[in-house]
């Protein structure tokens, strides 16, 4: 049956996505990993988990995964001016992206890697995922009473 499909692609997946801000959360996510794939290795990010998944039914090996996310995790925690980015009405406000908050980061690479799970049938092991690519903690912030002149 080769004219079934085994895989589907990360557009197919976001629109089977019906809950409208969930898919704007996954889209935001994807965008960025696409930004990323883009940047660091000139591929898309549907072009990097195709690739990635050839290359872990030849070697049996999901050792790139892992290197995958943490690239993707070092790119995240550094802002990046030369990547500007317009938003708004006709497109006229211009932006940078910024460092994430390592929370944000936990979240993305969460969702990414649910992605790869689902789309690419990537099999990724819980323990050898959190032991290989490690997220910093947020610095807890000790609230501090405001002062009557604030």
């Amino acid at each position: 049956m080769s004219y079934l499909q085994s895989q589907i692609t990360i557009e197919q997946y976001l629109d089977s996505i019906t809950n409208r801000s969930k898919k704007n959360h996954v889209g935001s996510i994807l965008n960025s990993f696409n930004i990323f794939c883009n940047q660091k290795y000139t591929k898309s990010s549907q072009q990097l988990l195709d690739d990635l998944s050839d290359e872990i039914n030849k070697t049996n090996s999901n050792d790139k995964v892992y290197v995958l996310f943490n690239h993707f995790k070092d790119w995240l925690l550094v802002d990046h001016p030369e990547i500007v980015y317009y938003f708004g009405k006709n497109q006229t406000q211009k932006k940078s992206i910024k460092a994430r908050h390592p929370n944000t980061v936990r979240l993305y690479l969460i969702k990414i890697r649910s992605i790869f799970e689902e789309i690419g049938n990537i099999e990724i092991n819980s323990r050898l995922f959190n032991k290989r690519v490690k997220v910093p903690k947020a610095e807890e912030e000790d609230p501090e009473p405001f002062t009557k002149e604030q």
